[in-house]
């Protein structure tokens, strides 16, 4: 079963006005997450997709003020395999015209960095997408399915091939080891 959502709010289970979306992403089983919008989904999925990226968290409240009387939810806060933190807040480029909320982000990134929440803010629209690593994202996201002795059999596979070899022949050889470990499996078992 996949991991509990780690969100300091939940999102509304539904809206007419926009996506509500709920996912299963990352490592392993997974971890239940929220997202208010598609656009929000895109981020999360690409992020989890990214290998400079150890934990991505949805809906994290960061209060602020000089007695922490005001809070902001970033819509993400991505943690980098260096260990720094980015506190990620997704919005439409439309919503961003009138300027208002971006001059509500410039108080809050100068609390962020005051208080050490995070290496860095950012602002992140559909400009920020990048099509081939959404589609990419997207496809890992639907076909993610965790089989431990596959992947430890097609990282014997991969190690012992010398040379230039085709995806064919790559996948062809490592669907051989896996039968024939299996055979080897059941073979053990009816022994025992």
């Amino acid at each position: 079963m996949p991991a509990p959502s780690r969100a300091d709010r939940n999102v509304q289970n539904a809206s007419k006005g926009h996506c509500i979306a709920f996912a299963v992403l990352g490592a392993g089983a997974g971890t239940r997450m929220q997202a208010e919008s598609k656009l929000e989904l895109d981020h999360l999925k690409t992020q989890f997709n990214r290998c400079d990226v150890a934990d991505v968290q949805e809906q994290v409240r960061f209060e602020f003020g000089h007695r922490n009387e005001f809070n902001h939810y970033f819509d993400m806060v991505v943690t980098k395999t260096s260990g720094d933190r980015i506190a990620c807040t997704v919005k439409p480029e439309v919503r961003l015209e009138s300027g208002r909320f971006i001059g509500e982000m410039q108080t809050v990134a100068w609390w962020v960095k005051k208080k050490k929440f995070a290496q860095s803010v950012r602002l992140l629209t559909e400009a920020d997408l990048d099509p081939v690593a959404l589609h990419n994202a997207n496809i890992n996201a639907a076909l993610y399915d965790e089989d431990a002795q596959a992947d430890q059999t097609a990282c014997l596979v991969a190690r012992e091939m010398r040379g230039v070899v085709s995806l064919i022949e790559c996948i062809e050889q490592i669907t051989e080891a896996c039968a024939w470990r299996r055979r080897c499996a059941s073979v053990a078992a009816a022994a025992s």
